[in-house]
């Protein structure tokens, strides 16, 4: 018995059945499951290397009119690189990945990537 609460095997395909008694020590335990596959980009999504050069040469810039200072920009950057300075938002170049988080999040359009320089 599995230990079921019915009385009856599992039905989950992958895992099986454990307990305590037939599991021993979970970091001993590699489960594989045989039906996962690995998704495989389409011929058409392929990003070609200048696709991919020119992503990694963007930076967010603020517009100094444009921004109130609302901080909501600070959430979306999940690499710290935007801080508030004199009331506006700043950004760390040095830090900024180009990922246009900010700018998509930011509800007054003061943050564009533009070309790192």
């Amino acid at each position: 018995m599995c230990g079921n609460k019915k009385g009856g095997h599992h039905k989950s395909r992958s895992l099986g059945c454990f307990s305590k008694k037939n599991l021993g020590n979970a970091a001993d335990v590699v489960i594989i499951d045989s039906g996962f596959e690995i998704p495989q980009p389409d011929v058409g999504e392929t990003i070609s290397d200048n696709q991919k050069e020119s992503k990694k040469l963007k930076v967010a810039k603020v517009d100094p009119v444009l921004c109130k200072g609302c901080e909501v920009c600070l959430r979306f950057c999940k690499k710290g690189a935007i801080s508030i300075v004199d009331g506006r938002a700043f950004v760390d170049e040095a830090r900024c990945v180009g990922c246009g988080a900010c700018a998509k999040g930011c509800k007054n359009s003061a943050i564009k990537l533009i070309d790192r320089l």
